[in-house]
């Protein structure tokens, strides 16, 4: 397994300082996995009150990477990075010290808006950084970055969340603050506006002095499409934060939050140990063939869910999907990248990550209306049901290539 990791030898310094930047971020990325669970065990809300905070927290991302994406393109990827996840971090500072739930509510979604801001910023940052012949494979690795972040993380947060709150919440800021050092003192601003990079693709640089966001898409009616519609596998994902967590309190009661975060981790380990085997085997693909392998395999995982029960058969399901988020990760992003222009690549990516937020609050608030109902071991058929008829429209989409 190990030989595969070479192929990430020979990228820029800075992407490197990214990756680790990546992994200590997202191993102190506490609060947003357990939101759900923080909600309903800690301020004692319903299960449908839970569901309108987190919609609104994901609504609140939309306006944040519309800001963070038009900053970026305008004022530099970097300084806008370091200024949005600084507050993002601070902005969680109180929760550590303070009871009352209204005021808690604020900064989580406040935070959740500016870490909306953080995203496209950070996305343009390492796409900048990275030549387009190493595109594929630099954001490969940021995405193990963030994943072996994750592999560790989530089961500390567990536990912390049911026995040290306040430390849970601290480290997600101090975490925040060293990832924001390491890109402040190792990583300089690599775009310039107007000004083109001599390793970017000439392919993507066709910008016209009044081109805008609108046009781009217009002219380009082929990545209009794709961002629409794998934005919508967002509605399948979001059961993640969501209705998983919510599964695991029903199945494993007071063990559910620590079971969810050895959970979250062995998703983050079969990331790390299967990306770059996936990757290998499936580069000559179209991207429309990876993105329909990954639709079938999140409907098979999250499929399971619905008719399996124990914790081993979770573990069995969870590895089963996260074949499919591999698929999607290491290719959705690389094709907006290889079909934006520069200049625009913060307000594109923006575009795409207001379009998952919308589906990810769409996802909440069914599954908010939807579990009090059915339960949450029935709201999983639907989701299969999605998986599929997505993976059907990509398939529609992309049949005379195929």
């Amino acid at each position: 397994m190990f030989q595969f990791f070479n192929e990430y030898k020979g990228l820029p310094r800075e992407v490197y300082v990214l990756f680790i930047a990546n992994v200590i971020n997202r191993f102190g990325d506490f609060v947003s996995p357990l939101l759900a669970l923080y909600l309903t065990q800690k301020l004692s809300m319903s299960v449908t009150e839970s569901s309108i905070v987190v919609t609104l927290a994901l609504v609140s991302r939309m306006p944040g990477s519309l800001m963070g994406g038009k900053l970026a393109d305008h004022y530099g990827r970097r300084k806008i990075y370091l200024i949005m996840q600084t507050i993002a971090g601070l902005t969680l500072f109180p929760c550590a010290f303070i009871s009352t739930p209204h005021v808690i509510i604020i900064l989580l979604i406040t935070s959740t808006f500016f870490n909306g801001a953080v995203r496209p910023a950070l996305d343009a940052l390492a796409i900048d950084l990275m030549p387009v012949e190493k595109r594929k494979l630099g954001l490969s690795l940021m995405y193990l970055g963030i994943n072996i972040g994750v592999a560790v993380g989530p089961a500390l947060a567990g536990l912390l969340f049911k026995i040290n709150l306040p430390l849970f919440f601290m480290i997600d800021v101090l975490t925040s603050l060293i990832a924001v050092m390491l890109v402040f003192t190792f990583i300089s601003e690599h775009y310039i506006k107007t000004m083109i990079s001599s390793h970017v693709d000439p392919e993507t640089l066709w910008v016209k002095s009044n081109a805008t966001t609108a046009s781009i898409l217009k002219s380009n009616k082929r990545l209009a499409t794709f961002i629409l519609i794998t934005s919508a596998f967002s509605l399948i994902y979001v059961q993640v934060k969501f209705s998983l967590p919510l599964l695991f309190a029903y199945a494993f009661n007071d063990n559910g939050s620590a079971l969810l975060g050895t959970i979250f981790s062995i998703n983050a380990f079969t990331v790390i140990l299967s990306t770059s085997f996936i990757t290998l085997k499936t580069k000559n693909n179209a991207t429309s063939v990876n993105i329909i392998l990954g639709g079938i395999f999140y409907a098979v995982g999250f499929g399971l869910y619905a008719i399996i029960s124990g914790y081993l058969f979770y573990v069995l399901a969870t590895i089963t999907w996260t074949f499919g988020e591999i698929l999607m990760a290491t290719n959705i992003k690389t094709y907006i990248a290889d079909h934006t222009p520069t200049d625009f690549r913060g307000r594109i990516n923006a575009l795409y990550l207001i379009l998952k937020e919308g589906m990810n609050a769409l996802g909440v608030l069914l599954s908010g209306w939807l579990i009090p109902i059915i339960g949450p071991i029935q709201i999983w058929w639907f989701v299969l049901g999605a998986s599929l008829f997505l993976s059907l429209l990509i398939f529609l989409d992309n049949r005379k290539e195929l």
